[in-house]
């Protein structure tokens, strides 16, 4: 089938049973008028064509026309954590030339994709570069060769990170986890050992936020143990509040068992010592 009028159609050789796959070369190349004479400089990368597509008077308005390489290859992919694979959102993509020179830049979507096809020139060398300063991950770059023409090339790069996440004050301090006993929101000896620390932290970096998340383990009911966590976050933002932090800079939230650290879920036996990982309270830098 063609698209009306006279068209160039592809017919590939093979020695042993002649010509097959014949296909047609379809717009531009084609058009609904007499497109014919095709001819291509492979070297020059251009060609030629006769065609009356412009021409009101039929045949008669046959002219010959130019045809140049159509060059806008497409460099696409994703950033993900490479621990976890999430995406990460916000992170910084730079496309590069072979002398390091920025030459565009991307900021990833919440699902991590990001995407250049301005620019760039086919078959030439480049740096694709992700970074994420905000969160601290480890830059990564990765040095590719753009395709011909108008294909598409992936570069997915996952980024390393950090030891310490820029928002978990506990790893930051050093801290040994705010544990509770099963059943018990008051806080033990132990975590106070810890909070003190905390406490020193807020006193010294005034403009130090934070928000407290407090969990359970899984042995319970659900709506008991997530108001048994908002208990548990309270306790442990008012004994800082006793020890003179103001209030306003504060914040907490319980979140019941439904952020378990391990696989003990409801239904599941495990030790002691497994439930108590997940009777905890969490501090995040805001």
């Amino acid at each position: 089938m063609g698209l009306r009028g006279l068209d160039i159609f592809r017919a590939s050789h093979n020695n042993s049973e002649g010509f097959y796959a014949v296909t047609n070369l379809e717009q531009p190349i084609n058009s609904n008028q007499d497109d014919f004479g095709f001819i291509v400089k492979e070297k020059e990368k251009i060609g030629y064509l006769s065609s009356n597509r412009d021409g009101g008077g039929g045949s008669s308005s046959d002219d010959i026309y130019l045809l140049t390489e159509n060059c806008n290859p497409v460099i696409y992919g994703a950033i993900t954590n490479a621990k976890t694979g999430e995406p990460l959102e916000g992170s910084m993509v730079y496309l590069m030339d072979e002398n390091n020179q920025v030459i565009s830049q991307k900021i990833t979507l919440a699902n991590g994709n990001y995407r250049f096809e301005d620019d760039m020139d086919c078959e030439k060398q480049y740096v694709v570069r992700a970074s994420n300063e905000e969160k601290e991950y480890e830059p990564l770059e990765k040095v590719v060769m753009t395709p011909e023409g108008t294909m598409m090339l992936q570069v997915d790069l996952a980024l390393t990170p950090p030891d310490c996440p820029v928002d978990d004050l506990g790893c930051r301090l050093d801290l040994q986890p705010i544990y509770f006993d099963f059943d018990k929101h008051n806080i033990r000896p132990d975590a106070e050992v810890e909070l003190a620390k905390i406490l020193e932290a807020m006193k010294e970096y005034p403009q130090l936020n934070i928000h407290i998340e407090s969990h359970t383990d899984s042995r319970g009911n659900d709506a008991y143990n997530m108001r048994l966590s908002e208990r548990r976050a309270k306790s442990t933002l008012e004994w800082l509040v006793e020890k003179g932090i103001d209030r306003d800079r504060l914040s907490s939230k319980g979140y019941g068992e439904s952020q378990l650290i391990n696989n003990f879920s409801n239904g599941v036996n495990c030790s002691k010592e497994a439930h108590q990982l997940n009777r905890r309270s969490m501090f995040i830098i805001k």
